[in-house]
């Protein structure tokens, strides 16, 4: 929708903004998104207590991370703030196992940015309209969740294991996230500075099509942490490896047919223009199924062993860089695919190897251990 009502520069623009609030966003985060699932995993009674800790942390730390342009600074602090109130209590109610009110809230939300988007952009919003879509989207989405979770799930109060909570046990999962959501948004900016908005927009729209195509390996990732650390230890690895087994699965018919109609589906989504996005597309189409695993798989590893992640991703930051900087000027958006594609089956070889050792006394020895 926004593709057809911009310019192809202003959608690279928008797509770097988006990229870099994304970037920022994280801050919000601060890595207790993990660590709160691993609370309320262990213990499910005192939810509420758990989400209502989470919370008065992670607030000052969305405060922090808003947007330093002025022209949108207010619009990301809303998105920001509101991100951290309905992703806390989405987090909760996936950890006990009602994971439907969220995907509910973001299938819904999405409709809503769709008819609100269409609605600012005809009438000649520009990109500040567009950031402002999203932003009521967020709002919306933190006041539907958080009165959800206190009628369903408000009266389970009580004490927490607020060590777990604790700066030094959080911040390891915090860099790991720092570090990969880096690394992941970090090539359409290389794009955007290297090649221009115009091939950063090509770029972005491949990479769009890319996240749906990611959406089942998402939803298995946000039930993984629960599922194996419920386990008994000795069974941690095998049920880690159906999910992630299911989640390749799901991805493996969405990658097929990117790969048979790439150019007709970015015609038919997002305009001709951006069929000069096909050998992105079908590059990224590829690395969907490698990117499925590592997505349930970084999960697990985020409560288990969040320093080696740490490592993982940083490794991968580097050669990512190094790949793009060689490729970019010279391919373009499918260059930064080829990079995507490459360090993601690399992170995906890691993380499958380690993910064999989960039952060891490396496991019961994490930071972040529930049982």
């Amino acid at each position: 929708m926004l593709v057809r009502h911009l310019s192809k520069n202003d959608v690279g623009d928008l797509a770097l903004l988006l990229s870099l609030g994304a970037m920022f966003g994280i801050l919000a985060d601060g890595g207790y998104s993990i660590v709160l699932q691993a609370v309320v995993a262990e213990s499910p009674t005192t939810s509420a207590s758990a989400l209502a800790a989470v919370r008065v942390r992670r607030i000052p730390l969305g405060i922090a991370a808003r947007d330093a342009d002025p022209r949108v600074a207010l619009v990301f602090a809303v998105s920001v703030l509101s991100t951290t109130v309905y992703t806390s209590a989405g987090v909760t109610m996936r950890a006990l196992g009602h994971a439907t009110y969220e995907g509910a809230n973001e299938t819904i939300s999405r409709l809503g940015v769709l008819a609100v988007g269409w609605w600012l952009l005809d009438r000649h919003g520009g990109l500040l309209a567009a950031a402002t879509v999203y932003a009521l989207a967020d709002l919306t989405s933190a006041i539907v969740l958080s009165a959800l979770f206190r009628r369903r799930f408000g009266e389970r109060i009580g004490p927490i294991n607020t060590h777990a909570l604790t700066l030094r046990r959080v911040a390891p999962v915090f860099l790991a996230a720092v570090l990969f959501t880096t690394y992941w948004r970090i090539d359409l900016l290389m794009v955007h500075v290297i090649r221009g908005a115009s091939d950063a927009a090509l770029y972005a729209t491949a990479f769009k099509v890319f996240e749906v195509l990611m959406l089942p390996a998402g939803a298995a990732a946000s039930l993984v942490v629960p599922a194996v650390f419920k386990t008994d230890p000795a069974k941690r690895a095998g049920v880690a490896f159906r999910i992630t087994a299911a989640a390749v699965a799901l991805t493996i018919a969405g990658c097929m047919i990117v790969e048979l109609f790439a150019p007709t589906l970015l015609r038919v989504a997002f305009g001709a223009k951006y069929v000069g996005g096909t050998a992105s597309l079908r590059v990224l189409g590829a690395a969907t199924i490698v990117t499925a695993a590592t997505t349930v798989l970084a999960q697990v590893h985020a409560v288990w062993r969040p320093i080696r992640l740490a490592k993982v991703w940083l490794v991968a930051l580097v050669a990512n860089v190094a790949l793009n900087l060689a490729l970019i000027p010279h391919y373009s958006a499918a260059g930064a695919a080829w990079a995507t594609l490459l360090c993601q089956l690399a992170a995906s070889v890691v993380l499958i190897r380690d993910t064999r050792g989960l039952a060891g006394a490396g496991a019961d020895g994490s930071l972040l251990v529930v049982r």
